[in-house]
């Protein structure tokens, strides 16, 4: 195989693309990949321009090529092992595509730009939670019911085991040794060798022999394969005239120099790093002897020697050649291995550099085949080594003689198989052949080492998850029979009593654990637990002074060490508890797994609790400056809070662990109360929780494009994002599960107060994004119009408002206060609980409040232009209702968008806040009309507006609430007034006086007595008499008179006033005099119809008034109505205009143009001066 290196020419791009750098590709210049290949680089044709290699800008001619034995993907490496042939690349290229998509899917619509701010915190704990739940998962599963499918290749056979057919696997392996490649084997002597070997182990006659070995001879040479991996260069020779070059590498074989494969171009440097494969396949008419000795011979060179050529004279390619050299292939390995190759050009005897270049061979053959030859194979040679050599039981370490191990290295190679299949074949068959044949137990070591990281990666597949389980099965019983054997021994010993003075446990022998107790040279199970306690320390003190007590150790790195500790720790004491404790228990009464435990626990807290002190003593609090800030050691707490959270999680499962094995053993140990070392911590978790938090929902609020997250919700990204932080500070305090009741109620409270926090702040930012959305609906006429936008963001905050009390409950708040009834008194519990709900009160009632400040906000956004169009519309109102449509039209669009975007409640809050704005802005407008002094008609067109509004507003169930409101009333009492003629005012202003009258208890005036009846038709009033009539005149009397009539007068036009005789100077008057007063029906029937009672006083200078008295027709009965009764007497109390202040008469005296109603107010002015 030979390695050339160029580099690229610093000239311009072809003329087909213009003015483009270099290093910047153009995207059509890209030929799509074909099936099966992996578009990672592109080959040069050199009889086109240029083409551009997607991830790296390599000037190519665009034929893609198929890399042998690993992927890179924009500048990544996917490395994959052991290729074989065309099918295995197109699955790993499919498997490559396959986690792009997923990483894409992953990653979301807005690109995981959230995930990726601040994920330190909370990314990082889910994972730890996420890590511990699945050890969780793994230790409480069943053990794996593996089956067996049966051997294909087998006949019929006892023991369960593989029965080969025996003849097709020696002409397989024959056929091996007659293409072996690399250097393992040299010559004809070599293969007489393991052909003598092979037949010894088959035990097959020479006539066998020589049978299979010609159906060996006859069969077809495999196709051999030569994967290379170029993985970088040092100390390249500099091409270009800055001192650098741009590098890149081509690789082939000396007998089809046609195919040629390219790495990606390295730019502007001297130590270039590709780690790309190219797969190098042979001339299928040659033999494999032929195909390696094929680059030995070019130009006579030997071993190691090197070939040099001038690539560039060829002219395919118009690069810098920089050096080149040769590896012949029966040199290499047959296992594969990685060289240095010194660079060299033709001419030149300086040092051009040198390239990192990995080979191997490889065949193309059916993988399940493969797999099924070799374990024949290998149990085969296996069985066959162990006769040879007579191995004693539980002594053969793994190793193989030479021809043993050649044959099985070359049948590896020729049957592509990678190196974890090899390992898991041994697994298999070796654990097959331990059950008759024991073999030594670091040979499984070994190999479980090996086979751990792919068996927790998932690497296998079922079928061959379910051959390891099925061969561990087989291997078990030979380790628990061991250890069974052991304890029986210590059991009978047990049982026989030891002779006076003799001394079992010698101090000489057994001193690095004696003594611990006066009786345990006469007591085996004593002993055996002294060594258990000892043997767990000296355990520990061994890593610990190991790992844990080395001066270069940081606290991370120590508290690491500890964490490993304990797990290990605790999967020595599951072990303990499913396998050992019922035979400890068995054979000497030893509670095992419970002493494991105890000896476990002492060394954890001494390592436990120092650490986590020495952590505090660094750790400073975090002390927020505002709510975007923070002083102390963030990433002290980020690092040290999350080895802090892994160790707490650590213990609380050995603790759990513990409590399976005897609860109240447990309780008593010191370990129980190690949640108490990590009280401090905890806290200050919340705190730097509270800080994220805050960090990142205003982060999150940032990226929110307020766009619903679905259709079915009306809520964006950022309220989402911001409940599913709360949920990961619940997870967090569900998965501490704090076993302190006490230190549960500081927790929850803390929690409960920091959700409430941030549910608030949540709130305001929301509210300052609000503030700051620019008016993309308003129109020309600058009208605020409600976007969609808006009505998102109150949404969220409406959303986040909600989820306040739900969460509380999940965190648990009313379990942790009823298990703190048990150790509180009652009051103190219900002191407890009232501080909680008070927190948790005040803010949802300031999360809400927020809400109705926005709403009250978005509304006043509304309030010029609904102020413009209705005064627009008030002038020509009168004409038509088609005058106010403008103001219709725009509170409909408004409420249209706030109807489909909103939620209903809130939707119905802010129908009733616009509804109130609404009325403000009439009750403004009535205002400043009424200083205006505009005409009645006006106050009719105002008051018609408000009658259109209150029907827009109040069109479901809820306008009665919208009607019924006091600011409503007022509005609507105050524009009828305005509206009404004069003459409805005065009335209006007489049945307000009818009113006092009513609700007055005495009068100073007077009191007169009268009897009223209705005939058909006909008023009938008898005045009777007057009591306590106010004095008039200078010597103290009054000369009274009354004078009737009826009102509202416009409707008694024609019904003229009556009045009685003067009675001279008495206060006493008695008059009995009757009236009557012919009416029409109409006026019998008027509405608010009444009769005005007028007292005077008869002065030669004028008659002066002394007090009016009012009767409402209503106040009159009927004729007839009462024939078995009289008449009863009516006592009215006297009494003069005092209120001149009220609507009515403020109505009265803005009408300056009125002569009615100036003429009106003035006589009331003048009988509200009479006395």
């Amino acid at each position: 195989v030979i390695i050339h290196a160029f580099a690229i020419l610093q000239t311009p791009w072809p003329s087909e693309f213009p003015g483009r750098a270099r290093s910047q590709p153009p995207a059509d210049a890209l030929p799509p990949p074909f099936e099966g290949s992996l578009p990672i680089g592109y080959a040069p044709r050199g009889d086109s321009g240029g083409r551009v290699c997607h991830c790296c800008a390599a000037v190519s001619g665009g034929i893609p090529f198929s890399p042998c034995s690993g992927v890179a993907v924009e500048g990544s490496s996917v490395p994959i092992e052991a290729p074989s042939g065309t099918a295995m690349w197109k699955q790993a290229y499919q498997k490559v595509k396959q986690q792009q998509r997923e990483g894409r899917a992953a990653a979301g619509p807005s690109d995981g730009r959230l995930q990726s701010l601040e994920c330190d915190f909370f990314d990082k704990l889910g994972e730890l939670m996420q890590k511990h739940a699945e050890e969780h998962r793994l230790r409480g599963a069943a053990s794996l019911e593996a089956a067996s499918d049966g051997v294909e290749d087998g006949e019929d056979g006892e023991g369960g085991g593989v029965v080969p057919r025996i003849e097709v696997l020696y002409v397989e392996v024959l056929h091996t040794i007659l293409h072996t490649v690399g250097c393992s084997v040299n010559g004809e002597n070599d293969r007489a060798l393991l052909f003598n070997y092979l037949q010894a182990a088959f035990k097959f006659d020479d006539d066998k022999h020589n049978k299979l070995m010609d159906q060996a001879r006859n069969k077809e040479a495999p196709n051999i394969l030569l994967h290379v991996e170029v993985i970088e260069a040092t100390d390249i020779v500099p091409m270009d005239a800055d001192g650098l070059s741009d590098t890149f590498c081509t690789v082939y074989l000396t007998s089809s120099e046609e195919q040629q494969y390219h790495t990606t171009v390295k730019m502007s440097t001297l130590c270039p790093e590709w780690n790309e494969h190219f797969c190098l396949d042979f001339d299928p008419a040659e033999t494999v002897q032929e195909k390696v000795m094929k680059v030995g011979v070019v130009k006579g060179i030997k071993g190691w020697g090197k070939f040099v050529r001038e690539f560039g004279a060829t002219g395919k390619i118009e690069n810098e050649f920089i050096g080149s050299c040769v590896l012949p292939l029966n040199r290499i390995n047959a296992s594969g291995e990685v060289h240095w190759c010194d660079l060299e050009k033709k001419g030149k005897t300086d040092k051009r550099g040198r390239v990192k270049v990995k080979l191997a061979f490889s065949t193309q053959k059916s993988k399940e085949a493969a797999f099924k030859d070799h374990r024949n194979l290998l149990r085969l040679l296996l069985l066959h080594e162990l006769e040879t050599t007579e191995a004693e039981p539980y002594s053969w370490n793994g190793e193989f003689v030479t021809s043993a191990e050649t044959i099985l290295t070359q049948h590896l190679l020729q049957s592509g198989l990678p190196p974890i299949m090899d390992t898991l074949v041994k697994w298999v068959e070796y654990c097959n052949v331990h059950e008759d044949n024991p073999l030594s137990f670091e040979v499984f070591s070994e190999l479980l080492e090996k086979l751990l990281p792919p068996l927790q990666s998932s690497m296998f597949d079922r079928e061959k998850e379910i051959l390891f389980w099925e061969a561990a099965k087989s291997l078990i019983p030979s380790c628990f029979n061991g250890i069974k054997r052991l304890h029986l021994v210590l059991s009978y010993l047990r049982c026989v009593h030891l002779p006076e003075g003799f001394e079992l446990f010698p101090s000489s022998m057994y001193g690095w654990f004696l003594p611990l107790e006066d009786n345990i040279n006469c007591d085996v199970a004593a002993a055996t637990k002294c060594a258990i306690v000892k043997g767990t320390e000296e355990w520990y003190n061994d890593i610990i002074e190991n790992n844990i007590n080395t001066n270069n150790s940081s606290r991370e790195i120590r508290l690491n060490h500890i964490i490993t500790i304990i797990k290990n720790a605790m999967k020595n004491l599951h072990l303990a508890t499913d396998v050992y404790d019922k035979i400890f228990q068995e054979t000497l009464q030893l509670a095992y797994a419970m002493t494991l435990f105890s000896a476990h626990g002492n060394k954890i807290s001494e390592l436990v609790e120092p650490a986590i002190e020495e952590v505090y003593q660094v750790l400073k609090p975090v002390k927020f400056n505002d709510e975007s800030s923070a002083e102390g050691s963030e990433d002290d707490v980020l690092g040290y809070g999350m080895q802090l959270f892994d160790l707490y999680l650590t213990l609380q499962r050995f603790v759990v662990s513990g409590s399976g094995i005897s609860s109240e053993e447990t309780k008593k140990h010191r370990l129980s109360e190690y949640h108490r070392w990590f009280h401090r911590s905890v806290a200050q978790w919340l705190d730097i929780a509270l800080w994220k938090t805050l960090k990142r929902i205003q982060k999150a609020v940032e990226l929110d494009n307020l766009v619903p997250v679905s259709d079915s919700v009306k809520h964006s990204s950022s309220a989402i994002d911001t409940l599913g932080i709360f949920n990961q500070i619940k997870i967090f305090w569900q998965q501490l599960a704090w076993p302190d009741v006490e230190g549960s109620y500081v927790f929850v409270a803390k929690i409960i107060d920091d959700i409430c926090h941030c549910s608030v702040y949540y709130a305001n930012i929301m509210s300052q994004r609000i503030e700051q959305l620019s008016c993309s609906g308003s129109n020309s006429k600058n009208k605020f119009l409600v976007s969609k936008e808006w009505c998102r963001a109150i949404n969220n905050i409406e959303y986040i408002w909600r989820s306040i009390e739900p969460f509380v409950s999940e965190l648990g708040m009313n379990d942790v206060l009823s298990k703190l009834a048990n150790v509180k008194s009652s009051a103190d519990t219900e002191q407890c609980r009232r501080t909680l709900e008070l927190v948790i009160d005040n803010a949802v009632e300031t999360v809400g409040s927020k809400i109705t400040e926005l709403l009250d906000t978005l509304t006043k956004k509304m309030i010029p232009a609904i102020h413009t169009l209705l005064l627009e519309g008030l002038e020509m109102l009168h004409k038509g209702d088609k005058y106010i449509d403008n103001l219709m039209l725009y509170l409909d669009k408004n409420l249209t968008i706030l109807h489909s975007e909103l939620d209903t409640e809130i939707f119905q809050q802010v129908l009733l806040i616009m509804w109130e704005h609404v009325v403000t802005i009439i009750f403004g407008i009535v205002e400043k009309s009424l200083e205006e002094k505009r005409s009645r008609s006006y106050f009719s067109n105002l008051q018609r507006a408000l009658d259109i509004l209150l029907g827009f507003f109040g069109g479901g169930a809820e306008g009665r609430q919208i009607g019924e409101t006091k600011a409503v009333k007022e509005v609507q009492k105050l524009l009828a007034l305005h509206s009404m003629d004069t003459s409805q005012l005065i009335h209006k202003f007489y049945l307000e006086r009818l009113e006092e009258q009513k609700a007055m208890q005495n009068s100073p005036l007077g009191i007169i007595t009268i009897f009223a009846e209705f005939g058909e038709n006909i008023l009938k009033i008898e005045i009777l008499s007057g009591r306590n009539i106010h004095p008039m005149d200078s010597n103290g009397s009054c000369d009274p008179y009354v004078e009737i009539a009826l009102l509202p007068a416009e409707k008694f036009i024609g019904v003229p006033k009556q009045k009685t005789k003067t009675q001279k100077k008495t206060l006493f008057p008695l008059f009995d005099e009757s009236f009557s007063f012919e009416l029409t029906r109409d006026q019998r029937e008027t509405k608010d119809g009444m009769v005005l009672f007028t007292v005077k006083d008869k002065d030669m200078l004028g008659n002066e008034l002394v007090g009016e008295a009012f009767i409402s027709f209503d106040q009159i009965e009927s004729d007839g109505k009462n024939e078995n009764q009289d008449l009863q007497q009516i006592h009215l109390n006297l009494s003069i205009p005092k209120n001149l202040d009220s609507q009515v008469s403020r109505t009265l005296e803005v009408r300056q143009g009125d002569k009615l109603a100036k003429e009106f107010m003035k006589k009331q002015k003048a009988k509200a001066s009479a006395h």
